[in-house]
């Protein structure tokens, strides 16, 4: 049986073999540049989050809760754990934020993914004050948030 390629043209076959190695080396220098792109872009996104959650911090211990409210939101809402501590307190507090229990421990239990002594402190003594209803309101609450906000879903390590 003969070989298909015994046929052909030397010369095509060679130009055929530098046209692969050329699409490859096309694609694989693509395939990099995506790859760089995305780094560069999430990048940018976690220092304008970042941004955003030190604005609300300072317009927070200013007394501006209308600005100190939009900045921590954005942030919270992005996985930044201080942010959703901080919001979540300002919704203790009804500082701008509408005074509201639940949203406020469910943004206090989200930011409880990582370890913090004092946060946990406070939820503790504020969840020690709910009866068992309560409590287990809150807990379903907790989940959906962390579902929505948590470090898993914003896809956030804290090392």
């Amino acid at each position: 049986m003969k070989n298909r390629h015994s046929d052909a043209n030397p010369n095509t076959h060679h130009a055929v073999n530098v046209w692969i190695r050329r699409l490859t080396c096309t694609l694989s220098l693509v395939a990099s540049f995506a790859c760089t792109a995305q780094v560069e872009v999430t990048q940018l996104f976690y220092h304008e989050v970042l941004r955003q959650y030190e604005q609300g911090a300072v317009a927070y211990e200013k007394g501006d809760y209308e600005s100190a409210y939009a900045d921590l939101s954005l942030a919270a809402q992005r996985g930044v754990k201080d942010a959703q501590y901080l919001l979540g307190f300002m919704y203790l507090q009804g500082e701008y934020a509408p005074r509201s229990i639940p949203i406020g421990m469910a943004w206090l239990g989200t930011a409880l993914e990582v370890e913090n002594k004092e946060w946990l402190s406070l939820y503790k003594k504020l969840y020690g004050t709910l009866n068992s209803a309560q409590q287990a309101f809150i807990d379903n609450k907790v989940d959906t948030y962390i579902q929505l906000y948590g470090m898993d879903t914003q896809r956030i390590v804290c090392e």
